[in-house]
């Protein structure tokens, strides 16, 4: 393509603010107004805060834009409901009516006369391990609160708990959802994907497919 520096995703504060800018300028985009924005990227390129765009990685970005704009619109329409509605949805907790109990009829236990009375039951003798022959008796397993955490749905993005972050789904994460707090830098699905692929993958396993 004959550029100086390389196409890289929008990431400077300035990057963002020159798509927000023309989000507000142009309310009804077309696929040739962004070619026009790319150019404007380009042109201004330096190195430094500002790199070469295509259309495919600002488009994300303009989508998100206008989510946001919607939802600004609807908080204005709604008021205070809105909100109590939004905190209720990322609380940890949900209110609900304790169930109905049915009434349960005692039963009557017919016996005859010549009943014989129940054995007890005993626990089965204990036999141990083959990696333990001298232990003595059951060793209960242990259970690690770290088993039942669960990452955020931005995962390796978003290290955070989802009951820190509230991130069960993308949407309700508050760092990188619509109303989060690095919601205009949210990874793409590309690069979450090529992130996971860096957390997880092993290196010779990168060198051979990623070159």
């Amino acid at each position: 393509m004959g550029l100086k520096y390389p196409v890289l995703p929008p990431a400077s504060r300035t990057e963002i603010r020159m798509i927000q800018n023309f989000c507000r300028e142009n309310p009804g985009q077309k696929m040739k107004d962004i070619e026009e924005l790319c150019m404007k990227f380009n042109r201004n390129a330096n190195g430094v805060d500002i790199f070469p765009k295509i259309p495919s990685q600002i488009k994300p970005f303009i989508k998100k834009w206008k989510l946001k704009q919607e939802t600004r619109v609807l908080l204005l329409q709604l008021g205070k409901s809105y909100t109590d509605l939004y905190n209720k949805m990322r609380s940890d907790t949900v209110d609900m009516p304790a169930p109905k109990q049915k009434p349960t009829k005692p039963t009557k236990s017919k016996q005859s006369s010549n009943a014989v009375s129940a054995l007890p039951v005993m626990d089965p003798p204990h036999v141990p391990p083959p990696s333990a022959p001298d232990q003595t008796q059951y060793v209960a397993a242990e259970t690690s609160s770290k088993n039942l955490s669960k990452m955020c749905a931005w995962y390796p993005a978003c290290n955070q708990d989802v009951t820190v972050c509230g991130g069960l789904s993308k949407i309700l994460c508050n760092v990188y959802g619509p109303n989060g707090s690095q919601c205009m830098n949210a990874p793409t699905d590309a690069e979450l994907r090529r992130q996971l692929r860096y957390k997880t993958w092993r290196p010779e396993a990168l060198n051979w497919q990623c070159p």
